[in-house]
């Protein structure tokens, strides 16, 4: 399953949601730093591993295996220490089950966009439904940043694209880069910039027209994302709410 195995080959189908052979690697490296970049529209709710519901405020770090939930009409942009961001679309569920990097490295709000001291990195997003636009810069040869839905696996190593899944078809685009997809039949396809695929239970199939409406997009929210961090960071706010200042030296 996992894409550390190499680049460009195959992940392996069955119980998705499982990390095969990642527990001695963990334990060798440090949980990634997660922050939350930008929050909009009507309050995300988190759902730590002990079931409480903290406040979600700009700034703050979101553990791993947290659960993520966006309602109707809001958005969330997450950032990681390996330099990803993240957009979690209105309506999703997603977890991040784990994310190994530089205990040293902290998530900034301009993800760099060069391999120049780039961390080795393990990341994994479980989608469980809904749209996410992911924006990760190249990483470190060894790194490996892998999509996990109920229909199939996106790992790539450095690209910008979209997932979208729900309980019988997952959609997979790619505005610029390569990524990996693998059905839960075991096949797999590589997705070039400006094309998407669809998979279903029971493969792939036609992805139509929405794959096209989703990768224009996915273009769009990605670069507004990276215009809006390099100018200005959010303004400090002395409020504990959804929108509080974003702390660089935390």
């Amino acid at each position: 399953m996992k894409s550390r195995f190499g680049f460009l080959r195959p992940c392996l189908p069955g119980a998705f949601f499982l990390l095969l052979a990642a527990c001695s690697l963990y334990a060798s490296q440090w949980p990634g730093d997660i922050r939350v970049y930008q929050v909009k529209g009507r309050p995300v709710e988190i759902i730590l591993k002990d079931g409480s519901k903290p406040l979600i405020r700009v700034g703050e770090k979101i553990p791993v295996d947290a659960t993520i939930r966006t309602p109707d009409g809001s958005s969330l942009t997450l950032m990681f220490s390996n330099g990803a961001t993240v957009s979690v679309q209105p309506g999703t569920e997603l977890q991040v089950s784990f994310l190994t990097s530089d205990p040293d490295r902290v998530a900034m709000p301009l993800p760099p966009r060069n391999t120049a001291g780039q961390p080795l990195s393990e990341t994994d997003v479980r989608l469980m439904k809904g749209l996410i636009m992911l924006d990760v810069p190249t990483q470190n040869r060894k790194s490996t940043f892998q999509v996990t839905t109920p229909l199939g696996i996106a790992c790539i190593r450095g690209t910008r694209y979209f997932v979208q899944s729900g309980k019988t078809l997952a959609i997979v685009g790619v505005v610029s880069g390569k990524v990996l997809a693998t059905s839960l039949t075991g096949d797999s396809k590589l997705i070039v910039s400006g094309t998407a695929v669809a998979m279903s239970p029971a493969g792939f199939i036609e992805v139509g027209p929405v794959g096209a409406s989703l990768l224009q997009q996915t273009m769009s929210i990605l670069n507004f994302l990276n215009s809006s961090s390099a100018s200005a960071l959010p303004a400090p706010s002395k409020a504990p709410s959804s929108r509080a200042s974003y702390n660089l030296s935390e």
